[in-house]
């Protein structure tokens, strides 16, 4: 029978602290690569949670990115 993991990544995004903007990213598209998912898809959640993070450091003063990873060990 496989194992199911879970991983989250929670980053703060404080509001105009552009010298960290990105970072949340950056580190979730490592995570990605490191699991093997295709190039593809790990660009398109790059820049989806890249623009999302921005969004927040620019216009909502301040929030949080969460990443939450499942993975499923499959067994014949």
């Amino acid at each position: 029978m496989g194992e199911n993991k879970s991983v989250k990544l929670d980053f703060d995004c404080i509001g105009g602290d552009f010298e960290r903007a990105g970072e949340a990213s950056s580190k979730i598209k490592k995570m990605l690569q490191r699991l093997g998912i295709p190039a593809d898809v790990v660009r398109r959640i790059a820049i989806g949670t890249y623009e999302a993070e921005m969004n927040v450091i620019i216009h909502a003063g301040g929030g949080h990115v969460v990443c939450l990873l499942y993975t499923s060990d499959a067994a014949d």
